[in-house]
Order: structure tokens, then sequence, then C-alpha cells
């Protein structure tokens, strides 16, 4: 309804809520790894819901490595497969479980050669007034470790508030909406264990049709 939350995804937080969609995402980070380089990553993912209830995730994609001005050298990523499962959902919630399973079947130098689980959690809620909150939690565990020192899992978590300013009929400016990614991951049982943060603002609207 035109006083509802749209229910559509952002950035990198894990969606609560089904879409048939190929997706391509690209990263590109400045002093990565203590400032010893710089990174590029270019991602691939296919969402292909089975039905109301279930639905089977692919991603894959390269990353490119500049270490200290040399030049770039590009290597294949892991695959990860994720089944999803829809908990509940209703006119104002979403609420699902899956599961990332990553295959080492990229460059050792990129994935690290290690196959790790990941379940979560996503939820999605409308609070009324065309503001939504997406959320996110999450752990990855390492089949065989990380190696000596390393943590023993990396705890993830995510919060997104959306606030949307504009009907979806609006003409060139439909569900015009302001977000605010908030994304961290926590290592657990690591001789050094960091935390990440990122805050990630965006807006997202539709100029024709479905082109956002």
């Amino acid at each position: 309804g035109p006083e509802d939350a749209p229910r559509f995804r952002l950035l990198k937080i894990q969606r609560a809520f089904w879409e048939r969609e190929l997706r391509a995402t690209y990263n590109y980070t400045t002093d990565a790894e203590d400032g010893q380089m710089d990174e590029q990553e270019i991602e691939f993912e296919l969402e292909l819901p089975i039905s109301r209830r279930f639905l089977v995730e692919f991603e894959g994609g390269a990353v490119g490595l500049n270490d200290e001005g040399e030049s770039w050298k590009f290597r294949g990523g892991d695959l990860k497969i994720i089944p999803e499962v829809m908990l509940a959902a209703t006119h104002d919630i979403s609420f699902s479980s899956g599961l990332s399973i990553r295959v080492p079947t990229g460059s050792d130098t990129v994935g690290q050669d290690r196959t790790s689980l990941t379940p979560y959690l996503a939820f999605w809620k409308d609070l009324g007034r065309r503001i939504g909150l997406h959320t996110y939690l999450g752990t990855e565990f390492p089949m065989g470790g990380y190696g000596s020192g390393a943590p023993d899992a990396i705890f993830q978590y995510g919060l997104a508030p959306t606030v949307t300013l504009t009907p979806k009929a609006k003409p060139f400016l439909g569900n015009f909406t302001f977000f605010m990614e908030m994304n961290g991951e926590t290592e657990v049982g690591g001789e050094d264990n960091d935390t990440t943060v990122t805050l990630l603002p965006g807006a997202r609207w539709m100029i024709y049709k479905d082109v956002w």
C-alpha cells in the first residue's frame, strides 16, 4: 500500500525475503590487509526461489590484489551455496533462516583453501509510516579451522533502518528510500580477536516501472 515500507534488498546486508534475480556487485578497497595492498572484488549472485518457503542462492566471483604498487593479480573466488527457508511471512514481517556453505573452489591465495558453514537468521519488519528495519545475525565456522592462533569462529551481524519518502506511483521517484547499513564481524576464540564494523549509507528509488 502507499503507506507501507517497500520490501526490497539493500546493498550488503542479507535480505530476509525472496527475490528472483541475477546480481553483480563490485567492491574496491584501499589499504586492505593492514595497509599492505589494494583489493578489487567482483561477485555474482543467482537467487532461485523454489517455492514460497524455500530458495537456493549461488555466489561466486573473482578477487584482484595489488601488493604495494605491483601489477594487479586476479584470482578466482570460492563458491557459496546457500539454501534458505522462510520461517514466517506476513504483510508486515519476513523471517528467514539459511546456511551458507563455502566450498574452496577458488585460488588458495583468495579463498584460503577452507570449507566453512555459516548458519544465519534474517528479519525484516515494517514499522509503519514507510519505515522499515532489516536485521541479520550469523556465525561462520571453518570446518578445518583457520590455522594456529586464528579465531574459532566469526560472529556476523547487521542492522539497517530505511525511510521511504514517496509512494511507488510517484513519477521518476517511486519509493524514494534512504537507508543506513551497519554490518559487523567479531572474531571469537583467537589470539587477537578483531572487530570490524562498517557504516554504509545509500538511497534507492524507482525511475520507471522496474528500473531502480
